[in-house]
């Protein structure tokens, strides 16, 4: 024997459960605005992170050709009978502006890592509110282009410096591989 509930109560249920479409439009609204913020914020850090990473960039530049100077200026004063070998004081300014944009930039990516937090959390709270899977309109990812062996060499040193990580990795991979993988010294 089945029982029927009465039009009454299913009514009265269905009303208490519902979110009236005002409010539920007004929370939407509300979570895609915070959508905003969190993807302008992880776009402004991304920038940021791409900024340092030239700078990072320069900088140890600057430093290996003044390290390439100096060597060169004591072959050259070994050469001519000068015994005196200059200092490798000079560069120190160099190598401490490197050192200290290498944390610039670690700084830049954890910001960056926890921004993108923020956005995907953004998205969930989109999707959730407005009752719409974002995530099915994902494109599919792309493959990765980093070889086996590079990550592997990666994951093993997830907070080594760059610099510490291109001079290990040539004792791990080929200078082909190395270069492919951290970039050139």
């Amino acid at each position: 024997m089945k029982r029927h509930l009465p039009p009454v109560v299913l009514a009265s249920c269905l009303w208490l459960t519902a979110v009236p479409a005002d409010a539920q439009l007004a929370r939407c609204t509300a979570a895609l605005e915070e959508l905003r913020v969190a993807a302008s914020e992880a776009h402004g850090q991304s920038s940021d992170l791409e900024s340092m990473q030239d700078l990072l960039v320069t900088r140890q530049g600057e430093f290996e050709r003044c390290r390439e100077e100096l060597d060169r200026v004591q072959r050259d004063r070994q050469r001519s009978g000068v015994t005196t070998i200059p200092s490798s004081g000079e560069c120190q300014s160099a190598a401490l502006s490197a050192q200290s944009s290498e944390m610039s930039y670690a700084s830049a990516i954890a910001a960056t890592r926890e921004g993108l937090g923020q956005l995907a959390s953004a998205v969930r709270t989109v999707e959730l509110t407005c009752q719409v899977p974002l995530g099915a309109f994902a494109s599919v990812a792309e493959p990765e282009t980093r070889s086996p062996a590079c990550r592997s060499f990666l994951s093993s040193r997830p907070s080594a410096p760059l610099a510490a990580l291109r001079v290990v990795c040539e004792s791990a991979m080929s200078e082909e591989e190395c270069a492919a993988c951290v970039g050139r010294r």
